[in-house]
């Protein structure tokens, strides 16, 4: 008897696993099984050959305002040219950003201000220089997560919201080879297994759209709209040690070049633009599951670099920034039962960033600057070269009760010291020696989500949390922005319903808030003060209300419309 038990325990927490997310709270399924066999930890095994298992338990259901969504189902997704990331600016709560622009606006928040994730190692960017295409091919692509507010005390360093993608194991074939040729890249994939325990998998792409818009697009088309030569690589493998335990490595990096100018008679009135952008990032992560424990370690480090060189006619703007980079995330989630699950954990993050800019001081331009098209940048100039080191460490612990059936409660805090080192904090001068500074800042922020179900059909949720993001390095130039930068915070809030009237419709409404303190702006001032460009004391409101409707006609098939 106490076999069976353990036997029923296995295939429960094996078929509840996964993103699939039943209609529920609780499920139950019986049907006989046929051919499989369950090896207990004794070794003993026993075939449950034709019996009938019942199963019961509380099932998943993504948290107040999430979407998860599977790669191959993005891919489907009508616009994204079979790129599966590119599917994220298609959800509620995704603005559309200008065109040929590559960061995400969730939820009216600044594209820096959202974290994006490629299987817990945090990447600069989603998508490659001018947007059309992500930095990670389709089939690499598990699921992804979209987070745009309400985020648990798991998250920091962002007052926006925060983008998960989960990268996909290899088939069960010993080796698969994939060639890819479309108007846009080329593409080589490889993969094989070795055994049961081990797999490696190799991608890499080209752009091609510049040489395809040569052919087909009227000439100087290039010259107005940004079309870079795009590179990314990614190389992942896996094994399964001894113990169970799963060991995961992910290497992936992306590259961007532009050219363009407009030409002009008139010396002064042409422009130009190059950019280079590239980033490399190598993470290990290690994974025990035991019992109702489940650990997880990621260690990670990364390079990033980008130079930007900007001129119209006499004015002109040069950046180089180079960033070394290295983090950790330790995450322990412990089920208890049912009913209670705790998770608490420490993510830490160093980078040292070096940057060389000179030229107008009012490029490139920056969010909430006051932009005319077609008017000609200042001409006040300088120049600067600084570096920056920052260390953070964030605690988090979250617990998550469940008293009845139809009541989930989340609650979370999260508490982040962050360390700031300058080298100087006025711009230099001949005469006078170069001063430092450093500066620490804490934040403690608490968390709260709430989900009811008074039937079936109906979940009713809300949530809200306090967050915080450090300053950019980019904008502690004594000279282009100010070493004395503080960091921004949000109040973020929602509160909505979702419905499903039918087993194949599903209909979700919300209404969110989040303010905004303390965010980095220029300053008003016609002569700033000395280190004083930019100043700690933007605000910003975002209240908006949006509703989603997706209809599941079949497993291959589905339609949504969300405002």
């Amino acid at each position: 008897m106490n076999q069976r038990v353990a036997a029923l325990a296995l295939v429960n927490v094996v078929l509840l696993s996964g993103d699939v997310f039943a209609q529920s709270n609780e499920s139950e399924t019986s049907d006989a099984v046929a051919g499989v066999d369950i090896v207990l930890d004794n070794g003993d095994t026993i075939s449950l050959a034709g019996e009938e298992v019942l199963i019961k338990g509380r099932s998943r259901r993504p948290k107040a305002a999430e979407l998860v969504i599977g790669g191959r189902e993005a891919a489907a997704v009508a616009g994204v040219q079979g790129d599966a990331l590119k599917a994220v600016r298609t959800l509620s709560g995704v603005a559309r950003t200008p065109a040929g622009s590559q960061g995400l606006s969730v939820w009216g928040a600044a594209p820096s201000d959202t974290r994006l994730y490629v299987d817990d190692v945090p990447i600069p960017r989603l998508f490659h220089l001018g947007g059309n295409r992500s930095v990670l091919p389709s089939h690499e692509i598990e699921s992804f997560r979209l987070i745009p507010g309400g985020a648990s005390s798991r998250f920091g360093r962002a007052i926006g919201g925060a983008v998960e993608v989960r990268t996909a194991e290899p088939g069960l074939r010993p080796a698969e080879f994939l060639v890819h040729v479309d108007p846009f890249d080329v593409g080589l994939h490889a993969s094989s297994r070795f055994a049961e325990s081990s797999w490696i998998s190799l991608s890499t792409r080209a752009s091609l759209l510049s040489e395809s818009l040569d052919a087909v697009a009227p000439m100087g088309f290039q010259d107005l709209v940004p079309v870079p030569d795009t590179f990314d690589f990614q190389a992942r493998a896996g094994h399964v040690l001894n113990s169970g335990d799963s060991l995961r490595m992910l290497i992936i990096g992306s590259s961007d070049h532009l050219e363009r100018g407009i030409p002009s008679v008139q010396a002064d009135q042409a422009f130009s633009e190059l950019s280079d952008s590239e980033f490399v990032r190598v993470g290990l992560s290690l994974l025990r599951e035991h019992n109702d424990v489940t650990r997880k370690m990621t260690v990670w480090v990364g390079a990033d670099r980008e130079e930007q060189d900007l001129r119209f006619g006499a004015v002109s703007a040069f950046g180089r920034k180079k960033v070394s980079s290295a983090g950790l995330l330790l995450l322990q989630d412990i089920h208890v039962s049912d009913e209670f699950e705790f998770k608490l954990g420490a993510d830490g993050q160093y980078s040292r960033s070096k940057f060389s800019r000179q030229g107008a001081l009012s490029l490139p331009s920056r969010e909430g600057d006051i932009f005319v098209f077609g008017g000609r940048p200042g001409n006040r100039i300088n120049e600067d070269n600084w570096q920056v080191d920052a260390a953070s460490l964030g605690l988090f612990l979250s617990a998550e009760i469940a008293p009845t059936e139809w009541i989930d409660i989340e609650a979370g805090f999260r508490f982040e010291p962050a360390f700031t080192l300058g080298k100087r904090v006025l711009p230099a001068r001949p005469s006078e020696a170069e001063i430092g500074y450093s500066d620490l800042q804490v934040a403690a922020d608490p968390r709260l989500r709430v989900s009811v179900r008074p039937s079936s059909a109906w979940n009713l949720f809300a949530a809200a949390g306090r967050y915080h993001q450090p300053p950019s390095a980019d904008d502690l130039s004594p000279v282009f922005g100010s070493p004395v930068l503080a960091q921004s915070s949000a109040y973020q809030a929602l509160v909505g319903a979702e419905v499903s009237p039918l087993s194949a419709l599903r209909i979700e409404v919300l209404a969110f808030v989040a303010r905004q303190k303390q965010l980095a702006v220029r300053s008003d001032l016609a002569t700033p003060s000395i280190a004083a460009l930019l100043h700690s004391t933007g605000e910003g409101e975002n209240l908006g209300t949006q509703v989603s409707v997706r209809v599941d006609l079949s497993e291959d098939l589905y339609g949504s419309l969300s405002y």
